[in-house]
């Protein structure tokens, strides 16, 4: 089998330290399939014209390197020199020397397929159809259809956009990875009701990449001399997140003795701390009344009980992650939701919401409460926060026969699924 990998989304990446669930698929798919030899791979991404253009395979792998390094371990010494070979390749993909070796590879190699993990090449429409002319296949992974079934979670534009992707693989796929069961689920009735033939989907979990903290770890909010107990929220702050209820929360809690803290680590455009620009970001501009902007920094003193820590790197990440009482995932709607997988493997308790996502990744283990149950909440909280709370005992109790999903397992059910595709006929669509 000769594999085409795109990796547009990592070399986008450079400017970013924090990974979202997506960037750490897509990083840990080209760690895999940098163990290929050059002959069985070929690296690929998106040129200014919309068309896929092949790496030199040196200057590729060079860049996935440094990408790891950079993104997934917190070496932020390597930035300048990740940008500047992200700048090179995106530089030189205004050439054509890059098509001419992406075509080229193809003819030389009948059972190609194209592997995607990154959203936007699926949505080239025109440039699969013309890779399957030349007998290319075409492999794409679909995180979930969260922005179809929840527009109101979603930005402007983006159910059209997940719509397109799943037309995309009805038109051109030979197979379809997906996340979770729930989401085989989801896209499964979508397309029955939009009358769509998908290719064969197959669930392939995520593994783990969350590292051990280092000894000399320091996160801020964790320094040494603060021992009050904390919880811990991870994911890029927007609206399905549910964070606008843990800010309620904390505002009632915040005036208790001995309150426990919240930190919050997310991805946002702004790096100052909790601010009305961030609270804005989490609950969603178009979702602001004015009964809530009592929640923004100017009208509420949270009394130091609730901070914002921005992007860590994984390590800083999982220095505060040990330490918690609980990870609070209290998410409207996940495809997956890699925080929980982290934690759990971390030793770590969660408080989750009780949607299909969260059950199919962490059985009996954690705390399941309606997302929109504040008192709820509010109780598990101040229960997991006792030093001496049996119900987060009894979570530790159930969290020690529980396995996490690796890569190794995903690895080798995708490498059947790219293998099986490789030595078939090409799929007709019936759409």
């Amino acid at each position: 089998m000769h594999l085409i990998f795109d990796i547009t989304l990592t070399v986008a990446r450079p400017w970013l330290d924090q990974p979202t669930g997506i960037d750490r698929i897509e990083l840990a798919h080209a760690r895999h399939w940098r163990g290929l030899p050059e002959r069985d791979v070929t690296f690929v991404m998106r040129n200014a014209w919309g068309q896929l253009a092949a790496l030199p395979d040196g200057l590729a792998r060079t860049l996935l390197e440094d990408a790891d390094n950079l993104i997934a371990r917190g070496m932020s010494e390597q930035r300048f020199r990740l940008r500047a070979r992200s700048a090179t390749i995106m530089f030189l993909q205004f050439w054509g020397a890059g098509r001419r070796r992406l075509l080229q590879r193809i003819k030389e190699r009948p059972d190609s397929v194209l592997l995607t993990v990154s959203y936007p090449t699926i949505l080239l429409q025109r440039e699969l159809a013309y890779l399957r002319t030349l007998g290319c296949r075409f492999v794409a992974h679909i995180d979930d259809l969260i922005p179809i079934l929840y527009p109101q979670y979603a930005p402007d534009g983006e159910q059209e956009i997940h719509r397109r992707k799943i037309l995309s693989l009805a038109r051109f796929g030979d197979a379809g990875l997906v996340n979770s069961r729930g989401v085989l689920d989801d896209i499964e009735a979508y397309a029955a009701e939009a009358r769509l033939s998908m290719p064969p989907l197959k669930v392939v979990y995520p593994g783990i990449d969350l590292p051990p903290p280092r000894s000399h770890s320091s996160g801020a909010p964790n320094a040494p001399g603060n021992t009050d107990p904390y919880f811990l929220m991870l994911g890029t702050l927007d609206p399905r997140k549910n964070y606008l209820l843990m800010l309620q929360l904390w505002q009632q809690l915040a005036a208790l003795k001995d309150a426990p803290r919240l930190i919050i680590v997310g991805r946002d455009p702004s790096s100052q701390p909790l601010s009305a620009r961030v609270l804005e970001r989490i609950v969603g501009r178009k979702q602001i009344q004015p009964h809530l902007a009592i929640l923004t920094l100017e009208r509420v003193d949270f009394r130091g009980r609730v901070e914002y820590c921005g992007r860590l790197n994984d390590h800083e990440t999982a220095a505060l992650l040990k330490g918690a009482r609980a990870l609070l995932f209290p998410s409207l709607a996940e495809g997956f939701g890699i925080p929980l997988s982290e934690a759990l493997a971390a030793g770590v308790p969660a408080i989750v919401s009780d949607i299909a996502a969260f059950r199919e990744q962490g059985g009996d283990v954690p705390e399941y409460i309606d997302p929109l149950d504040g008192p709820g909440w509010k109780t598990a909280i101040l229960q997991y926060a006792k030093t001496d709370s049996p119900q987060r005992a009894a979570q530790m109790e159930r969290l020690r026969h529980w396995q996490p999903h690796g890569w190794q397992a995903h690895f080798s059910t995708v490498q059947s699924v790219l293998e099986t595709v490789a030595h078939a006929p090409p799929r007709t669509s019936a759409t």
